[in-house]
This record gives C-alpha cells, sequence and structure tokens, in this order.
C-alpha cells in the first residue's frame, strides 16, 4: 500500500551485579586499605597501605582538605548521595568510583562504607566519624 514504517529499535545488553567483596576476598586482596574522616568526609587519618596505593603521605592526605577533592567530578554526586544516605541511615552500601593517586591518576576503587566493611563510629551515642574500607 506504500506506508513507511518507522524503524523498530532494541536494546540488548548483559548486566553483571557488583557484589561486595567475600570473607574470603577481604582477608586475600592485598591492597585493601582504610581511611577514617570527620562526618564531613574530611580525611583525619590513612593506614599504610592506603598511603601506599594512593602514594599520599597521611599529613598530604589530612591537609587538601574535603575527602571530596580526590573523588572524580563524574562520581561526585553519587558518592555525595550515599554519604547523605550514609549519615541519616547508618548504611550507604557498596560505591564504586575513582580516587585521584598523588601522580594525577584514577584509581577505580569499590567502597563499602556501612556495610561489613565500613561503620560510623560514635561516641556518647552520636556519630563521631567515619572509617572507610576501600579496595581496588
Amino acid at each position: 500500500d506504500g506506508t513507511t514504517l518507522s524503524p523498530q529499535l532494541a536494546l540488548f545488553a548483559v548486566a553483571t551485579p557488583l557484589q561486595p567483596p567475600s570473607i574470603l576476598e577481604i582477608r586475600t586482596k592485598n591492597f585493601i586499605f582504610r581511611t577514617k574522616h570527620k562526618l564531613d568526609f574530611t580525611p583525619t587519618g590513612c593506614d599504610a597501605k592506603g598511603k601506599i596505593v594512593l602514594g599520599y603521605t597521611e599529613a598530604e592526605l589530612c591537609m587538601r582538605g574535603t575527602g571530596y577533592q580526590f573523588i572524580h567530578a563524574a562520581d561526585m554526586l553519587y558518592c555525595a548521595e550515599n554519604h547523605v544516605r550514609m549519615m541519616k541511615t547508618g548504611e550507604s552500601g557498596m560505591t564504586v568510583f575513582r580516587l585521584l593517586t598523588k601522580e594525577n591518576r584514577w584509581a577505580w576503587v569499590r567502597w563499602a562504607w556501612a556495610q561489613a566493611n565500613a561503620r560510623l563510629v560514635y561516641k556518647n551515642g552520636r556519630p563521631d566519624y567515619i572509617i572507610a574500607t576501600q579496595r581496588p
């Protein structure tokens, strides 16, 4: 009859869910590191493995101000939303983002703030600081 049909579009994708590391992975992964932060996410400490992965001394890490300066701009909103969720509920779930190393390279990190790998630390019944466990 001569009528033109518009093309049918479709998307085919394979998705793999990100999962928090198992206990075995946590024990065997060499470069899992921990950082300590004020509630506004300003770093106040870093363990020895974190210094190796990121390249910063603890003093350099702490004097740069907010921890958000180390997060890639494209990941900033996502990380901020999870930070707010953690402050409200005590749990943010796993976060995957890029962290800036001292060599100005972006390291992908899986970060479980409030699951088994990290937590809000309380003092006198109120949140006092954040301990974040991270794995590149």
